[in-house]
């Protein structure tokens, strides 16, 4: 009960650095994130403060800033293994 108690509370650190880690695999580059809010009794995630980082030896250190990223899912279809939208909002920062 502990340990499932411990993952409730750390679910959103827990998510931010599996994304972050899978980032680094997949393409080779650092992902940062500020914060990351996974609704409890509603369908919803806020993440924010994103940012992509280049590879060393570009001029722009972040190839992509992200102020705010908020999704609002369906939970049952990601349990009939389709992902489903509702609604998608995504404030990219100008470079």
């Amino acid at each position: 009960a502990a340990i499932l108690l411990g993952i409730f509370f750390l679910r959103g650190f827990i998510v931010k650095n599996l994304i972050s880690s899978g980032v680094k695999v997949v393409t080779g580059l650092d992902l940062r994130i500020g914060r990351l809010d996974i609704g409890v009794f509603r369908t919803a995630v806020a993440i924010k403060n994103v940012k992509l980082l280049n590879p060393s030896g570009f001029p722009e250190r972040a190839m992509m800033d992200i102020s705010e990223i908020l999704l609002d899912y369906d939970l049952g279809a990601i349990f009939k293994g389709r992902v489903h939208m509702g609604n998608m909002i995504f404030n990219l920062r100008e470079q």
